[in-house]
């Protein structure tokens, strides 16, 4: 069975990209390359729809880098990967399924500051995406680095994440009772500065966000 499907710089646009989205919906790919191949927003929708067909759904990785897919084709994505999506199958028809996409390369596109909240809030819900990368597009750069961030967590273990997770709630819990937060140590391996950092990218965001709407 064919597992990975490369075609790049043939600058075949959105009407290929639908013939391609029919293949995903017989084939069982797990990689597919389309760098640079001037597929934009309509592209991107019909691809991200395609993920959550049957066979669409066993989708790896998916590089789209170097085309022209803007906010719209990014939100495409963000709506595709909702974990906690739902559907129903009408008579004779396959449900749509989740997919099990891992890694999605969008580099050197025209996707902004809507696109890439989109995204970034969709990696914080769905952490079984473990790489978006998003360099070289019109993205702020604290939405970039909360993006790497997010990514950096989806890829630690979950025995890893309790452990932080447990030492930022009783950070917040010290902080409240008036007691000084626990310094960090060489052996934390760097998690309380990430933390931080953490707080620093949310507050750039809001900032943005509060831009945004004046």
């Amino acid at each position: 069975n064919l597992k990975q499907l490369y075609i790049t710089r043939n600058s075949i646009g959105d009407g290929s990209a639908e013939m391609i989205s029919e293949l995903l919906s017989v084939a069982k790919l797990q990689q597919l390359c389309l760098n640079n191949n001037r597929i934009g927003n309509i592209g991107a929708s019909i691809l991200a729809s395609s993920l959550s067909s049957p066979h669409g759904s066993e989708l790896l990785a998916l590089k789209l880098n170097s085309n022209e897919i803007a906010d719209e084709g990014a939100m495409s994505f963000a709506k595709a990967l909702d974990p906690f999506r739902t559907s129903s199958s009408r008579c004779g028809d396959l449900a749509e399924k989740t997919p099990k996409l891992k890694t999605l390369h969008l580099r050197a596109n025209r996707i902004g500051l809507e696109g890439g909240m989109a995204l970034a809030n969709r990696l914080r819900q769905n952490d079984e995406i473990k790489c978006v990368a998003l360099q070289e597009n019109e993205i702020p750069e604290g939405i970039l680095r909360r993006i790497e961030e997010i990514c950096e967590w989806n890829n630690l273990p979950q025995s890893k994440r309790k452990s932080i997770g447990e030492k930022r709630i009783s950070v917040i819990r010290n902080s409240k009772s008036g007691i000084s937060p626990p310094q960090s140590t060489p052996n934390d391996g760097g998690r309380d500065s990430l933390s931080n950092r953490d707080m620093d990218v949310e507050e750039t965001i809001a900032s943005l966000e509060t831009r945004d709407c004046n």
